[in-house]
Order: C-alpha cells, then structure tokens, then sequence
C-alpha cells in the first residue's frame, strides 16, 4: 500500500523589522557564504517594497512558504532569474509560517523535499536574502551553518557555527539539511538576536527557526488548492488538484468549519471539478474537499467559498449583467436579432448581432425564447416555429463572441404532430444544470393541457417529456399567462401562471420546479375585481431577496396604466401593492411591450418597457428595481421618428 507523502509544497518569506529574539518578518545573515550560481535554486526573495524583503523556499511549483507579515498587497516573489504576483496566501494559526499561491507555476525549478525532525546537535543550513555584517540589501543570498539547540513543536532553537545570527530579510528563508547532496527543508526563519548584523550592536547571540517537517498533513490539505467560483445561475463551480489522488470527497455547509460527516457530503468525484447546482440566489456556501488514494482518506483540504449569483436572465454578452434581446422583422422575410446591452447606467444603444438570411423567415409564425440553452455562459434565441401541416420545429440561434450564429433545427414535430397555435412556451432553467429548457403547455382540448420539457443539452435538446397533465375539464389552457421564475428560492426555475378565471378572479398557480419534473401546481394566491385582459405579465426578483416576484401594468379607463406587484413569500404571494402610476392619459397599457433582467448589475432585477409613439417612434424605459419597489422610470433609449415600427419587433 502507497502511504500519504509526507509533503509536497513550496512557500515564500518576508520579514518586518523587530528588536530582540522575537519572532520577526525581516532577519539575515550576518556572515554566510554567498550561494553560487545555480546553487540551491529554491530559494526566493520576496519584495515587500523598494527597500524591504523577505526570504522563502519553494515546495511546490505553485506555492513558496515564507513568514508572515512578508506579504502585504502588491509583493512579488523573485526567483529563478523572474518575479511572479502572489495570487493567496495560508497562514498557519500556531506558528510564523504561511504558504504563497503563486500566480504561475515555476517549471524549471525542483522544489525542496521536506525533510525530517531536527535532531539535537545536528548541523543545519540556513539560507536567506537578508542583511548581512556589510550589505544593507543584498543581491545575492547567503547560507551559513547552525547547530541544532532544544526544540518543541512549532520551533527549533539554532546557535550560529561561526558566531553569525539571521538578519532582517532572512525571515522566511530555508533551514535545511543535505542528505547525499539532496537538500531537505527542516525549518523557515523566524527570529534572532540579529547578533553581527549592519547597524546592530547586539552581542547575544541565537536564532530561532519555525519547523515545517511536521506540517506534511497541512501541505496536503492545502496543495490541493481548492478553488470555489460562483457559476452564472445557481451554482458554484469547483476545481482542484488531482495530486495522484484515485477520487475525492466534495463537503459543504453554510458554516466556515465544514464539518467532515455524511450530513455535509454533497458528491464523491472521480476528476478534480465539481458544480454545487441548484443552490438559491446570495447564499454563502464553504467547501472542503477529502482526497481518496487506496481505499484511504487524506487529510481534508483547506476551506473554500464562494456566494451564489443573482442568476442572469438574458445574459448574451457572458458579462453577468442582462442583456435584452428582441426579434426584428427588417422586412422582406427576414429576420435580425438586435441587442442593447446592460451596464452600470441600464441598458445602451442596440447593435444587430444577426441579420439575414434574406426572405427565410416571416417573424408572425415564430414564438421566441432566450435562455443559454447550450449553458456556455451567453444568451442564445430560440424560435418556436410554425410550419404549414401542424409541423412545428425548435429553431436555434446562439450566442458567439460577437453575435448569433445563424439558426439551427434542434427538433422537429413531424407533420400534423404539433400545431404551434396549441402551445404556450417558456424559457428556464428548470433542472438547475446550468443549461435553460424550454417548457410549453399543451391545449389538448377539453379543457386539457399537457406540460410538456425540452431539456437543454450542450448541443441541443432532449425530446419533450410530458411533466404534468391536467385531466380534462381541469385546467383551460388559454386562460393562463405563464412565467418563469424562482419562486422559492431554491435555485432552479419555476412556472407560475396567471389564471385568468373570466369572472373577476385571477389565481396565481406555482409549478415548483425538482430535479426531474414539475410538482402539481400549487394555489398561491387568489384576488377578485380583476381584468386578466387588462394585465400585462411580467416577472422577475426586483427586491433582490433571491426569488421571483410577479408584476402587472395594469391598464385603467382614461390611459392610465399601474404597475402592480405580487411580491412572493415562502408560501404564497403578497396581495398586489401598486409601485408606480402613470397618471390618466399618458401610458395606454396596449402600446407597451415589458420585460424583466437585472440591466445594472445591482442584484435587482429591473423592469424595461418598450412604448410605441405614432408615426414608428419607440422608446424604452426603465423602472430601477429597489428594496421597496422602484425608481421613477428613466428613458433607456430612443428609435427614431420611423425608425422602429414597434409592430415589427418582439421583446425577449
């Protein structure tokens, strides 16, 4: 059976001016003899600033260990004839020593092996780039020979061979021993009288050094290099290194300690990656991760963290702010896909990312979805499209560097197998796979209706599946507006419908979303004195609590239209409460289109209506998302007299 190595690892050092034998960030040597060329190429410089340092080590191609407090922000570690940027740094609670994650791999240097315990008496090597009895800041390290004093477990005393002590810069440097020609790191720098150093007058002598050969457990754990990356929607992605390992233990908790325990197990993996999905919006969550080799745990690995996304909506740049997407008929029977992209200020100007082919598509047999339904981090647009003889096909532009590809048949009904006029279709990530799925409601008749899911795929789609069927005489197909949203949180997309029951009562029905389906719809909230034609849906998490509201524009006698909101609870929905009104005579809710994403990035979605003038002039405005409602609509964008016929375009 192959045991656990010992260790494996590499670290840097840096030192800050103390008095007296202390643990202290800068020491050297004050006599030694100069490394030569070529010579114990491990050892590495740290540069706090112009004119202070630290020493290190490296034991791993990616990770030096030094002292602490030689790593402020901005230090560089300098080594084999380059200087690398610190991407993290480990401190270890019971003694001066910390690891460094480089910010590239060093590849032409053999990092030092970690050796045994210290014994007393022995002879050992100590290197460092510290002061010496005549140099200020050295060039060139230094090595000098130290006996070995009494030691416990975090520290090893040292007295110099030729009366020579550690000086400031030294702090973090190797103690080393050389077996057959074979250095193997015992200790780091940490503190000294600072006895023959430049500018000291003290005449005890001593140095101490922090041991290392006991943290092999340590640099296991943290050479593994766990890395958690929140995912655009509802998941964190996580990475690691292999290190030889045969498979390895994935545990999170909502807490730092990560308790190791089957409460707490969320995967065993075979590759070093793992995605945490279906995780609810602005949740902390840590990680640890187990290695497994010959059947045997390794020590757990240092926590990793990250917080879940607000998810995107209509992301099409990749840039984790909404985009919005509209299908524009540029005449001729043909179709262009224009973009206004979201920033800090909303939304900008819109650029066509796809126009053509010419005569090939006729905008009025089409339904448009958008969701990044090959789940590479950009928006892409789909068309639910009508084909003579009840033949309805899945058309599909993505998302590129630059813009839409051009569209792509991703299923096809067959003829006289699905009437597009049937079916009411969304868009959403419904299994929480990081990939949308598109959802259609199905009119079988007789009030009947089928819910039927299209699983996105990395390069397509799976065939529909039937989630849901109401039985007859259960539920009228028409009379629902449906809307995809999270609506309890719990990171993957829900449906919930607007059911229109035609005599002043609107229910509000949630299908929850689960791994594999949609849960029978749950009554959620009911109100009466309500016009479900005078509503305009639209939805989306504008309270920035993590899961979906529902708002109407509701449009008044005179002109008026009302923006009202249904805020969602654990259980239910709040009654509707009235968060903006356009006053008599100046916004028919009929000439505006709405739709939903967070276009500033705040963690709020907003709301963008796109209003139709006479004569082809549209605007767009947008209502800021806030704690309590929203801001005052701002104008985002304006067409152009004749420019954008609003009758040519559908929002996304």
């Amino acid at each position: 059976m192959r045991s656990w190595p010992r260790a494996a690892a590499g670290a840097v050092v840096t030192a800050a001016v103390t008095a007296g034998l202390v643990a202290s960030p800068s020491m050297a040597l004050s006599g030694g003899t100069v490394v030569p060329d070529g010579s114990y190429k491990f050892l590495a410089k740290i540069s706090k600033s112009a004119m202070a340092a630290c020493s290190g080590v490296l034991v791993d191609p990616v990770w030096v260990l030094t002292a602490k407090g030689c790593t402020p922000d901005g230090a560089t570690v300098s080594l084999a004839g380059r200087t690398i940027g610190i991407a993290r740094v480990v401190e270890k609670d019971d003694r001066d020593v910390v690891l460094v994650r480089l910010k590239e791999a060093v590849g032409d240097v053999a990092p030092i092996a970690i050796g045994a315990a210290p014994a007393q008496g022995e002879v050992l090597r100590a290197g460092g780039f510290g002061r010496t009895v005549t140099e200020w800041v050295p060039d060139r390290p230094r090595t000098s020979l130290f006996t070995v004093g009494s030691s416990n477990g975090q520290t090893v005393a040292l007295t110099g061979n030729d009366g020579v002590d550690t000086c400031k810069g030294d702090a973090g440097g190797p103690v080393f021993r050389e077996v057959g020609g074979v250095p193997q790191l015992v200790g780091l720098n940490a503190a000294s009288w600072q006895h023959g150093c430049l500018g000291v007058s003290e005449t005890r002598q001593g140095s101490t050094a922090a041991r290392v050969d006991n943290l092999g457990s340590w640099f296991a754990s943290e050479f593994l290099d766990v890395s958690a990356v929140a995912a655009p929607r509802h998941a964190i992605n996580l990475t690691w290194v292999a290190r030889g390992n045969q498979s390895f233990k994935v545990y999170a908790a909502q807490t730092a300690d990560v308790p190791i325990g089957a409460s707490t197990l969320v995967a065993t993996a075979i590759t070093p990656r793992f995605t945490h999905s279906a995780l609810a919006a602005k949740q902390r969550w840590y990680y640890r991760v187990v290695p497994v080799r010959d059947g045997q745990d390794g020590p757990a690995s240092g926590v990793a963290t990250a917080t879940t996304k607000v998810p995107t909506r209509n992301d099409f740049t990749g840039d984790g702010v909404d985009d919005l997407t509209a299908a524009y008929d540029v005449g001729g029977f043909t179709l262009g896909l224009p973009v206004w992209t979201g920033g800090q200020d909303g939304l900008g100007a819109p650029e066509f990312k796809l126009t053509g082919p010419a005569g090939g598509f006729d905008l009025n047999r089409a339904r448009f979805l958008s969701g990044d339904f090959n789940g590479d981090g950009k928006a892409d647009t789909a068309a639910f499209y009508n084909y003579d003889g009840g033949d309805t096909k899945i058309l599909v532009f993505y998302a590129g560097a630059t813009g839409y590809a051009d569209w792509q048949e991703k299923w096809t009904g067959g003829a006289g197998n699905w009437p597009a006029q049937t079916s009411k279709v969304l868009a959403g990530d419904f299994n929480a796979d990081g990939k949308a799925d598109i959802a259609a409601f199905y009119d079988l008749g007789n009030d009947q209706t089928k819910l039927f899911v299209w699983s996105g795929t990395a390069t397509g789609f799976e065939a529909p599946v039937a989630k849901w069927d109401s039985g007859q005489n259960q539920w009228r197909q028409a009379k629902g507006t449906y809307l995809a949203g999270d609506y309890n949180g719990d990171g993957r997309v829900d449906v919930t419908a607007a059911y229109d029951h035609g005599d002043g009562r609107m229910a509000l029905w949630t299908f929850e979303a689960t791994a594999d389906g949609f849960t029978a719809p749950v009554h959620r909230k009911e109100v009466t004195g309500w016009g479900g034609s005078q509503a305009r849906y639209v939805s989306g998490d504008w309270n920035g609590d993590g899961r979906s509201d529902i708002g109407a524009f509701y449009n008044y006698p005179g002109g008026q239209t009302k923006l009202l909101v249904f805020y969602v609870t654990a259980t239910s929905f709040d009654g509707w409460s009235e968060k903006w009104d356009g006053l008599p005579g100046n916004w028919p809710a009929q000439t505006a289109r709405v739709t939903s994403g967070d276009y500033n990035g705040d963690g709020r979605a907003d709301v963008v209506a796109f209003y139709n003038f006479d004569n082809g002039l549209t605007r767009s405005y947008m209502w800021k998302g806030t704690a309590t409602g929203f801001d005052a609509p701002v104008q985002q964008w304006d067409g152009g007299q004749g420019n954008w016929p609003a009758q040519s375009a559908r929002v996304l």
